[in-house]
């Protein structure tokens, strides 16, 4: 469960090039928080917004509202950059309940809390230009307390707000249930960026005794997916740069194309494209001119003109690597073979 909530997040940027997810719900009804539940799926029973007219609480309240749809969605399309969801609970433990959003690129969230006769209360405000709760737990995804004793019941508005792509997987977890979770995600994530971390440290040694230039491109292309990583999981912001919010903004957007690039750039080293295949080599080095588009266009702040240049070059290079690997291999290269098979396994691991 765990682990594949985590390679989808590690590759959200393949995850877009997907239609938004959206299902029928089931009959909407109203969400009852048990001690028997790990988590119960808001998705599932939600009902969502997705019209731009409505910004602030109470315009949502008095028109928005009628206009939610009982849809299940997850990954909203790309042009969305506001959005409501709306849902009723009751909480039948001696626990805190907490709206967990298991999802850190995102600008703005703001949760309400409405009690039958009296007016929407904001109770929460979260995202990654918002600052750091430092009494949140230790997971980089965001955590409200709904704020609803035991037996009582509340409606909810939770207000979206995003210069990136809106991924939205929310659910309600029981305090106790909260604890052992985020400590399962926590050493998971731990032991990933461990992992990361010995391979970039065992071919920096190599690199240093073998003097191999490819080993110097390889430890750029490890260095720069686990800082992007770490930044579309909201490590980053949490504990490497936690007092500049503004620069979210930018910071998915330039990692990903800079661990892209790393990428191509090894490819094109390891794989000896200069000599081997000239045209393919020109054709990666189109795709790195295409992600340094990607950056420029990031920062000039138009966010998803540049989401649109990485999802699309992606898409074209993931495959055209493949591609170009295979066609090698067939020629009986080596180096090509073992490319093949690492970069084919990571394309089955995101599909």
């Amino acid at each position: 469960m765990y682990l594949r909530k985590y390679i989808n997040i590690i590759f959200f940027i393949w995850v877009l090039l997907l239609p938004s997810l959206v299902v029928e719900a089931q009959e909407h009804t109203q969400l009852i928080i048990d001690a028997k539940d790990d988590k119960v799926n808001l998705n599932a029973h939600a009902a969502f917004c997705l019209e731009d007219t409505y910004t602030t609480i109470d315009s949502f309240v008095t028109k928005g509202s009628e206009t939610c749809l009982l849809k299940n969605i997850i990954v909203f399309p790309l042009h969305v950059t506001n959005a409501w969801v709306q849902f009723e609970a009751s909480n039948k433990t001696d626990e805190r309940v907490y709206l967990e959003v298991n999802y850190a690129n995102i600008t703005s969230l703001k949760l309400y809390k409405h009690v039958a006769g009296s007016k929407p209360v904001l109770i929460g405000i979260a995202g990654n230009e918002a600052p750091i709760d430092e009494d949140a737990p230790t997971s980089a995804d965001y955590f409200f307390d709904i704020k609803l004793q035991k037996d009582s019941t509340a409606k909810y508005y939770l207000h979206v707000e995003s210069k990136h792509p809106i991924i939205l997987p929310i659910s309600l977890t029981a305090n106790t249930k909260l604890i052992r979770n985020v400590t399962i995600q926590t050493f998971i994530m731990g032991f990933y960026f461990g992992i990361l971390g010995i391979m970039f440290l065992y071919n920096l040694f190599v690199y240093l005794f073998s003097r191999d230039r490819n080993y110097i491109y390889y430890i750029l292309y490890i260095l720069s997916l686990g800082v992007a990583q770490a930044a579309a999981m909201g490590y980053a912001y949490k504990y490497f740069w936690p007092g500049y919010s503004e620069f979210n903004q930018y910071a998915v957007i330039i990692t990903t194309a800079a661990a892209s690039i790393a990428a191509m750039t090894f490819a094109v080293y390891f794989l000896d494209l200069r000599n081997t295949a000239p045209f393919f080599r020109k054709l990666l080095l189109a795709a790195i001119v295409g992600y340094i588009l990607a950056i420029i266009f990031g920062l000039w702040e138009h966010y998803i003109i540049a989401y649109h240049i990485i999802n699309y070059v992606t898409l074209v290079g993931g495959i055209g690597l493949f591609i170009i690997s295979l066609s090698l291999a067939i020629k009986g290269s080596r180096p090509a073979l073992f490319f093949m098979i690492a970069w084919g396994a990571l394309l089955v691991a995101v599909i």
